[in-house]
């Protein structure tokens, strides 16, 4: 959530790649379902192989970000310090 809320658009490998979690499609359900007005931007990438494939790109709108209050602020406060933590 502090990826979206920062006004990151992350894709489920970025999930995965920074935050070990495979379950990026699961969260932003969870996250809808609360309320957040996550958007779904998709696009063609190529692999690998040569190929090309569909990728989800997940985001928040920009008023959305702007309007957060300080629950908001204190929740990417705590993330920041949680990672620090970890360092």
């Amino acid at each position: 959530m502090a990826d979206l809320l920062i006004g990151r658009h992350i894709t489920p490998g970025d999930c995965w790649r920074e935050h070990g979690s495979s379950h990026c499609p699961h969260h932003v359900m969870m996250l809808r379902r609360a309320g957040w007005p996550i958007i779904t931007d998709e696009r063609l990438v190529g692999t690998s192989d040569g190929r090309q494939a569909l990728i989800a790109y997940y985001h928040l709108p920009d008023d959305t970000i702007a309007a957060m209050d300080d629950a908001g602020a204190q929740f990417l406060a705590a993330v920041a310090a949680a990672q620090e933590a970890r360092k």
